[in-house]
């Protein structure tokens, strides 16, 4: 029952009385409330991360973090690209193709998965035209998706 004030305060760097914020290489904001895990959250976290790790975070859990956004998504990409290896953004509503095509394509091939359980908003846009869909033949591994069990029939 974290809030969304809790968590800007427990990651921000420069704040007055309170130790540093926590270095973490694995962050799992599951089960939260919705409202508390904001971009803004996100990228203090990731922030956080990359202080002491070269690379950042290796996993993250944002489930049911219908707050965040493509721009979430565009920080890993940006701080964690040569670290991450899984990310659940399962029941993240405001996600969409082109936010997540953009996070594959700038993930290096470490990334083995992604959870998108409850994410019906991603399409066959993003799952048959991402930069490591399996059937594309490009030297890249195939991205292990879990969770787009609905495709539409072609």
């Amino acid at each position: 029952q974290l809030t969304n004030a809790g968590l800007e305060t427990l990651f921000s760097a420069d704040l007055e009385c309170l130790p540093t914020p926590p270095i973490l290489r694995m962050l799992n904001l599951s089960e939260n409330k919705s409202s508390a895990i904001t971009d803004k959250v996100i990228s203090l976290a990731i922030q956080a991360s990359v202080m002491q790790y070269n690379g950042g975070l290796v996993y993250l859990n944002m489930n049911s973090a219908s707050k965040d956004t493509d721009k979430a998504l565009e920080n890993l990409a940006s701080t964690c690209s040569k670290s991450l290896i899984e990310v659940d953004l399962s029941f993240c509503h405001s996600i969409k193709d082109e936010g997540l095509g953009y996070f594959v394509s700038k993930v290096n091939d470490q990334l083995e998965t992604i959870h998108l359980w409850g994410c019906a908003q991603i399409t066959d846009k993003f799952l048959d035209g991402h930069a490591r869909a399996a059937k594309k033949n490009n030297n890249r591994a195939a991205l292990n998706i879990i969770g787009s069990w609905m495709k539409k029939s072609t």
